[in-house]
């Protein structure tokens, strides 16, 4: 392994990475190591502090709005009745009612891999051969 290539890149982490969701869809994300995304995990854990011990559906809500606040920068393809649809808060919102976006978004900031040197390098590589 090579350390330097396994290291997570600060920009990508802080600024965000694109992923794509399908053909048409893509997620700029932040990383759950980023600052932004720590800061709003710990103020929503303090709001629901005393029902995150009792439910899950807390610890949901935490993890939806940690999502919404921090991890979701911007994004591509998303429409709304055939209209393309900002992305703003609310919208981000509304798009993570779908289960499979939300645990795709969720999947993906986890995996450090999106945010390390080489994968991001095996990407850019990708990119450049496709065009």
């Amino acid at each position: 392994m090579e350390l330097s290539n396994a290291l997570l890149v600060e920009d990508a982490v802080e600024n965000g990475v694109w992923v794509d969701y399908d053909e048409e869809t893509s997620f700029q994300i932040r990383s759950t190591e980023s600052k932004e995304y720590v800061r709003a995990m710990q103020k929503n854990s303090r709001k629901l502090k005393g029902e995150l011990a009792k439910s899950m559906s807390a610890a949901r809500k935490v993890t939806m709005k940690c999502l919404v606040e921090a991890i979701i920068i911007d994004w591509k393809g998303i429409t709304d009745n055939g209209k393309k649809l900002a992305c703003t808060p609310e919208n981000v919102e509304r798009v993570l009612q779908v289960p499979s976006v939300r645990d795709f978004i969720a999947d993906q900031a986890t995996e450090q891999a999106n945010f390390q040197r080489e994968s991001m390098s095996a990407t850019a590589d990708a990119v450049k051969k496709g065009s």
